[in-house]
């Protein structure tokens, strides 16, 4: 390395840092950490595009008054006791062979939590985290990553959602004129991630207290919703069943399904998929003197949640009343459902309806008035989304009379006499209503009528060989 060193005229060695939002673990197993205040030694190599040329500055970076690379400038990797490290001091001096103290980084402590967060973002969807999957050698992982992590340090990348680089400088050190594609690409790829970290499905919130109620409709016996992620990030959430409702994903499309009603909204929540680099950290090295450094990558400790609830939607029952006597207003009736009970009045025209109802069977009976028949009470159901309707007709009650004409000697006629032809007649309140004649038996059965106390039987004329009483 002193070689290296030499014949870069000790050029300062570089790097990036990425203020990480969350904590993102590696897919690399890195070595276990020193106890704090161990010293580490640094080290350099050359980084290599795919077709084994060393990658260098195309112009000339500076960053707060440093020059971090000039045209022709070699790049070089930055190792930690053997361990890939990252500069967060871009453009101070560094040399093969300084030692630098574990968590005695001071420019580390002072970037704050949000820029941390956002390294460590980088770091895990960069090479620590994601390398096996990025395209490209591994120095052009290594220097991408790098460039990232610089941006974020300098100023020159958002820590706001979607972590938008706001000053290209360094990635245009590297890239300019188009060299390099290779680390651009993986360049792209690390910044597409990071756009998309605090991305949720568009039907669902990061929030939960801003989580959307969708409702479930009722079809062929059971309750479904679709909902289309029109942010095409549904592949990396994955909502399991909740509260009974069964969930299946096919592309960015996600199905709920249940058998039974949901009355309270059900919330559905799932962390964002993230990189796993299991129990690995990230450490900072540094010397009030020296470039400081980082080393490892974290999981991500607080990933980004998406949030959505679900029910069934209510239904509507209407109920339509008609009379033989054309009376229909002020007529109650109970409705009663699991949980529910109301009793309500027909208004004139004989309806009443329920809305927001609980899906399900719902018995609806009538209270009766005296004057009508006796009702028998209707189970009807209620499904989201619908009205169902159920319908009652109340006939008044009525009474009918046989009479049988007699002989009141013999039962049956005597001699030429007959008790046939007798004419009684049937009034209400003494009005006469209808008339009616005996056989040859000497009976007649009545039409029915309406009930009531004040119905009386009259015999008009009397069969012939009888005397009118």
């Amino acid at each position: 390395m002193k070689n290296i060193l030499a014949k870069r005229n000790f050029t300062r060695i570089t790097a990036l840092l990425l203020a990480v939002a969350v904590i993102f673990g590696t897919m690399f197993a890195l070595p276990v950490s020193a106890a704090s205040g161990d010293k580490v030694t640094i080290t350099f190599d050359y980084c290599y595009d795919s077709t084994g040329n060393i990658i260098k500055f195309q112009q000339t970076t500076v960053s707060d008054g440093y020059t971090v690379g000039t045209p022709g400038e070699e790049l070089c990797k930055i190792f930690a006791d053997g361990k890939e490290a990252y500069c967060i001091e871009p453009g101070h001096t560094l040399y093969s062979g300084n030692t630098l103290t574990e968590d005695g980084s001071t420019v580390w402590k002072n970037l704050g939590s949000a820029k941390q967060k956002a390294i460590n973002l980088a770091l895990l969807y960069g090479k620590p985290g994601s390398g096996k999957c990025l395209s490209g050698t591994e120095d052009q992982k290594w220097v991408a990553t790098q460039l990232i992590v610089w941006e974020f340090v300098s100023g020159c990348r958002s820590t706001s959602e979607g972590y938008k680089c706001t000053n290209t400088k360094f990635i245009d050190g590297i890239c300019a004129g188009g060299a390099n594609p290779g680390v651009k690409s993986v360049y792209n790829a690390i910044s597409k991630s990071l756009a998309n970290y605090s991305t949720v499905p568009s039907f669902a919130s990061a929030i939960a207290s801003k989580a959307e109620i969708y409702e479930m409709e009722y079809s062929d016996g059971k309750y479904t919703l679709m909902l289309t992620d029109s942010n095409n990030i549904l592949s990396d959430f994955g909502f399991k069943t909740t509260g009974g409702i069964s969930v299946s994903k096919s592309g960015n499309k996600l199905t709920l399904t249940s058998s039974s009603p949901v009355n309270d909204a059900v919330t559905f929540n799932s962390a964002k998929s993230m990189p796993s680099v299991g129990n690995t950290t990230l450490i900072p090295y540094g010397d009030a003197t020296l470039q400081d450094v980082i080393t490892g990558v974290e999981n991500d400790a607080d990933p980004i949640r998406a949030y959505f609830k679900v029910k069934t939607s209510s239904g509507n029952l209407k109920l339509v009343k008609t009379s033989e006597d054309g009376n229909v207003a002020n007529i109650e009736f109970t409705v009663k459902g699991v949980g529910y009970s109301k009793t309500v009045k027909t208004n004139s025209k004989g309806e009443f309806e329920l809305t927001d109802l609980v899906p399900g069977k719902y018995t609806v009976t009538e209270h009766t008035p005296t004057e009508y028949a006796e009702q028998k009470s209707k189970t009807v159901n209620v499904e989201s989304g619908k009205t169902a309707t159920v319908s009652f007709s109340n006939v008044l009650k009525k009474w009918n009379l046989t009479v049988k004409k007699t002989d009141a000697e013999t039962k049956s006629a005597q001699g030429d006499a007959t008790l046939a032809g007798a004419v009684y007649g049937i009034y209400n309140d003494g009005k006469l209503i209808d008339k009616y004649t005996t056989d040859k038996n000497g009976s007649f059965t009545t039409s029915n009528y309406v009930c009531g106390d004040n119905w009386t039987l009259k015999e008009i004329e009397p069969s012939e060989g009888y005397r009118l009483f």
